[in-house]
């Protein structure tokens, strides 16, 4: 025991003592300053594990650039700010971790990478800007915080605090569904989604907090009996939609409270593979009113969704609200419904 960690001890202090800082200036004379390069393209090439590059604040025109390393990317002034002409795409490993500061860029992507799901390669970004950010990709774990994506922000493990992006989705790796895993999760706090945010991971359980949201779409999640799914202290803008399952739904562990609702329309899904879905409606297909506030849509005629996402289906009879309470009542777990200002007819 003693030599194992006497070994890690002598290899973490030898990472330290080799890893350098790299430095980006495009108005010195190329090799005139040690660990000093002209261009991006050249510094990360000369870059190595554990480095750090610190880029002059400017903007940069540059081909695309794929980051292999663990490193550190930022600006070299406290506060300075990076523009590139073109993106990132990272391949990770296991055990990479790569810290992107203060960049902005058209995007950042993920290519498949030979990291596990126990030794994930993990991307912080903060204080960064990009058109489109997309880990969407197996094993990875992504953590945004003070970071605007202009159009859509996509990952299957990660985190979005404090940020701000068009629409959200968060996808699904194999395997998931009742996984009893109480300590990895997804939180998505304190941000501004203007668009969608799609929920479709069903590894990991959730916390979506302190946000204001517009449409949200919950299509799968972890159901581990052990694991509560948070949705808390959200402020959904006048016309928002939610579209929630209460069909095939494998068991509920949510606990949805303190929300504020101004107006609002209440779906819950039509099928498609691999979601929960519905399929209560009144013959015609028309809206079903819980109350004043909740509307529970069949078949989604004309739903830009239908086609890509979900799909239609037949129904048979008349059923009414009573007969198809949401959420459904015959589904086990638990769905706690408290502080949102009204109430709904299955939860408890």
């Amino acid at each position: 025991m003693k030599k194992n960690f006497l070994f890690a001890f002598v290899l973490l202090l030898a990472n330290n003592l080799y890893a350098v800082d790299i430095f980006v200036n495009p108005n010195v004379m190329p090799g005139a300053v040690p660990n000093t390069y002209t261009t991006l393209v050249a510094a990360f090439n000369a870059s190595n594990n554990g480095d750090r590059v610190f880029i002059k604040s400017g903007s940069y025109t540059t081909q695309a650039i794929t980051l292999t390393k663990s490193l550190i990317i930022s600006p070299d002034t406290s506060g300075g700010s990076v523009t590139m002409s073109d993106g990132f795409y990272v391949t990770g490993f296991a055990g990479m971790k790569l810290q992107i500061l203060g960049i902005t860029a058209p995007y950042l992507t993920a290519n498949p990478g030979s990291a596990t799901s126990v030794d994930r390669a993990k991307i912080y970004v903060i204080d960064c800007q990009f058109n489109n950010l997309t880990i969407d990709q197996d094993n990875y774990d992504v953590s945004c915080a003070r970071t605007w994506v202009v159009n859509n922000t996509t990952f299957r493990k990660g985190n979005f605090v404090i940020s701000k992006t068009n629409n959200l989705y968060v996808n699904a790796e194999p395997g998931g569904g009742n996984v009893a895993d109480s300590i990895n999760k997804i939180m998505i706090v304190a941000d501004t989604i203007e668009g969608v945010l799609k929920y479709s991971g069903d590894n990991f359980k959730m916390i979506i907090a302190n946000n204001l949201l517009n449409q949200l779409f919950i299509t799968k999640w972890n159901w581990y009996s052990g694991n509560i799914n948070y949705i808390l202290n959200n402020e959904f803008v006048s016309g928002a939609i939610i579209h929630f399952p209460t069909l095939n739904v494998p068991y509920y562990n949510f606990d949805i409270s303190n929300n504020i609702f101004n107006s609002f329309s209440f779906y819950t899904q039509v099928p498609s593979g691999g979601n929960y879905c519905v399929s209560c409606n009144d013959a015609s297909n028309n809206f079903r009113i819980y109350g004043s506030n909740m509307v529970i849509q069949g078949a989604y005629a004309g739903n830009s969704w239908c086609g890509s996402y979900y799909c239609y289906y037949s129904i048979s009879g008349n059923p009414n609200a009573n007969s198809c309470p949401f959420p459904n009542i015959d589904v086990p777990g638990v769905f706690r419904w408290s502080y949102n200002g009204f109430t709904l007819s299955g939860s408890g």
